[in-house]
C-alpha cells in the first residue's frame, strides 16, 4: 500500500528533523517546509494526506496554510502544533476546523495518537469513497440494462408516483425522467385510476399480471396501444415499496406475428413448388427419353418439324421446373438489414448494368428520399431486382430507356411507404411480363411468370407491394412500395434542427 503523505512545517528546524524522523520510521512519506511560501509549493506538487502545522510561521501562519491544503485536499487531516496555547488561538483554530490541537512541547504518546486518529479516518474515507463508486458502477450497471431493454420500465410508490422510468419509457411519452419524477402514472394511461387500482387488488390478492392492453396517451393527441405487466416492488426483504410496471409496444408484438405468418406461407409455397418439380420432372425424364428413341427410329424428315416443337416445349418445361426449384431458397432464415433503398439501387445497377445492354438507366432520386431506410435482405433484394430488371430486358430487343424515381407517401396508415417507380419509354405491356403466375406465349428463353412470382414473394416478404398501373398519364407504370424503417439523423435533423427520438435507433413504435 502506498504510505500516507505528511506535510511538515514549522520554523524551527529542529523540530521538523525530529517529526521527519520519527514519522519516517513510522512508515509515512514525508514532507518539510519551515515558511508560508515553501508550504504552498510543496502543497502544489504533492498529494498530502495529513498535515502537521505550526500556528506561527515567519510570513504567515498556520492557519494560512490549512487554508490552502483544504482547498486541494478537502479530506486532508490537520494537526495544528504550537507553544502559544491561548484561548483565542485554540477557538480561532477549532473554528477553522482544524481535526487536532497539540501543544508544545508534546509526548510523543499525544502525537502518535493523533496519527492513529488521522490515519484511522483516512481509511474510513478511502473506504467509503470506494464504497461510493462501486455503488455508482453498479448504479450505472443496471440502468445501462434497464435503459436496453424495449420495454418501457416504470418505478412506482404505493400512490402511484413515478419514482424511476428508463429510456424507452421516456421515448414512450416524449418526456424526459425529469418531468415525470412525482407525476402519477395513471395520468398517462387511459382510465389509469381505474387501471392501476385493479393491477394494485389483482397483486394484492397473489394473481400475476401481464399482457393487459392498455392504451398510453403520448400527448393530447397521440395515444399508443400497449402490453402491461406488473409487480410488486419490495425493500427490507417483504416490506411493499411501490410496483414494477413495465409497457410493452404491441407493434413489435404484430411485425412478429406477421414475420411469422410470413414464413409460414413461404414455407408453403416451397413445398407445393418443390412437389410440383418433382411430379413434372419425372415425366419430361421419360418423354425426353422417347422423344431420342423415336428420333433414331422415324427418319422420315416429315417428322424433324414435330420432333422439333416437341423438344421446344420439353425444354420450356423443364426451364419452369428450374423456376419453381427457386422457390426453395430458405429466405426467411435470412438476417434483415435497415439500409436506403436508393443507395441499393444505384448501387446495384452500377455493378451489373452489363446485365441488362437493352436498358438506358436514367435515376432521380430527391434529397429526402435518400435518407430513407428500410429494413429487408439485401441478397434477396439481389435476386428480386435481377429478375425484375431481366423482364425490362426481355420486353423488347432494342434498347429502351427506364427512369427510376422515388417519393414517400404518408397516406398509408399506420406507417408511411417509400414508393419506387419505374418508367420505361414507349407503351409496353407491364402486366404481360410482371403479373405473376400469367400464362405466357413465349418461348422458355423470353422469361417465365414464375420469375415474376418470385419478385413478387421476395417483396411481399418485406411488406413490399408491387403494382402496375397501364393507364397513367405518362405512360405505364410498374410501383413498388415498402414500408419505410426509419430516416436518418442528417435528414432528421435537416428538417426538425435537433436530434430525432428513438428507441434502440429506431423511430417507428
Amino acid at each position: 500500500m502506498t504510505p500516507w503523505k505528511v506535510l511538515v512545517v514549522d520554523d524551527e528546524k529542529e523540530i521538523c528533523l525530529d517529526l521527519e524522523k520519527h514519522l519516517r520510521s513510522l512508515g509515512y512519506a514525508v514532507f518539510t517546509g519551515h515558511t508560508l511560501a515553501q508550504a504552498r509549493e510543496i502543497i502544489q506538487q504533492h498529494k498530502i494526506d495529513i498535515a502537521i502545522l505550526d500556528m506561527v510561521l515567519p510570513d504567515g501562519s498556520g492557519l494560512q496554510v490549512y487554508e490552502r491544503l483544504k482547498h486541494r485536499f478537502p479530506h486532508a487531516y490537520t494537526i495544528i502544533i504550537t507553544g502559544n496555547a491561548t484561548l483565542d488561538n485554540t477557538i480561532t483554530a477549532l473554528n477553522y476546523g482544524v481535526d487536532a490541537y497539540l501543544l508544545k512541547p508534546f509526548p510523543v504518546e499525544a502525537l502518535n495518537a493523533s496519527l492513529l486518529q488521522a490515519t484511522t479516518n483516512l481509511k474510513l474515507r478511502e473506504e467509503n469513497q470506494r464504497l461510493i463508486e462501486e455503488n455508482q458502477k453498479t448504479r450505472r450497471f443496471y440502468e445501462n440494462l434497464l435503459n436496453s431493454s424495449s420495454e418501457a420500465i416504470f418505478v412506482v410508490n404505493l400512490d402511484f408516483l413515478i419514482q424511476y422510468c428508463n429510456s424507452t419509457a421516456e421515448n414512450f411519452l416524449k418526456m424526459s425522467f425529469e418531468e415525470l419524477f412525482n407525476q402519477n402514472l395513471q395520468n398517462y394511461i387511459l382510465d389509469g385510476y381505474k387501471v392501476l387500482n385493479h393491477v394494485y387488488h389483482q397483486l394484492m390478492i397473489g394473481k400475476p399480471v401481464g399482457g393487459y392492453r392498455v392504451t398510453l396517451r403520448v400527448d393530447n393527441t397521440q395515444k399508443l396501444d400497449v402490453n402491461l405487466s406488473a409487480d410488486f416492488l419490495h425493500e427490507n426483504g417483504s416490506q411493499t415499496a411501490g410496483l414494477i410496471i413495465t409497457l410493452e409496444n404491441t407493434t413489435f408484438q404484430n411485425d412478429l406475428f406477421n414475420q411469422l405468418l410470413r414464413k409460414e406461407k413461404l414455407a408453403s409455397i416451397a413445398n407445393l413448388a418443390n412437389a410440383l418439380a418433382h411430379e413434372i420432372r419425372n415425366p419430361i425424364n421419360i418423354l425426353s427419353g422417347r422423344i431420342q428413341l423415336l428420333k433414331k427410329e422415324a427418319t422420315d424428315k416429315r417428322f424433324q418439324k414435330s420432333f422439333e416443337i416437341i423438344q421446344r416445349q420439353i425444354d420450356r418445361i423443364s426451364y419452369i421446373v428450374t423456376q419453381l426449384l427457386k422457390f426453395n431458397v430458405n429466405w426467411d432464415d435470412t438476417i434483415p438489414e435497415i439500409f436506403p433503398i436508393t443507395e441499393f439501387l444505384e448501387n446495384f445497377i452500377r455493378q451489373r448494368r452489363g446485365n441488362y445492354p437493352n436498358i438506358q438507366f436514367k435515376m432521380d432520386f430527391p434529397p429526402a428520399v435518400r435518407q430513407i431506410r428500410i429494413e429487408a435482405n439485401k441478397y434477396q433484394f439481389e435476386d428480386a431486382f435481377h429478375y425484375l430488371f431481366q423482364g425490362f430486358q426481355n420486353i423488347t430487343t432494342g434498347p429502351m430507356g427506364l427512369t427510376i424515381s422515388a417519393h414517400v407517401s404518408k397516406a398509408f396508415s399506420p406507417k408511411p411507404r417509400v414508393r419506387v417507380e419505374f418508367f420505361p419509354d414507349g407503351k409496353p405491356n407491364l402486366s404481360k411480363t410482371f403479373e405473376p403466375f400469367r400464362l405466357l406465349t413465349q418461348s422458355a428463353t423470353s422469361g417465365s411468370s414464375l420469375e415474376s412470382a418470385i419478385v413478387h414473394t421476395i417483396f411481399s416478404n418485406y411488406g413490399g407491394t408491387l403494382r402496375i398501373d397501364e393507364d397513367a398519364p405518362q405512360g405505364p407504370l410498374l410501383m413498388i412500395e415498402f414500408p419505410v424503417y426509419d430516416v436518418t439523423e442528417t435528414s432528421a435533423s435537416s428538417r426538425t434542427g435537433r436530434r430525432p427520438s428513438t428507441a434502440r435507433g429506431k423511430t417507428k413504435q
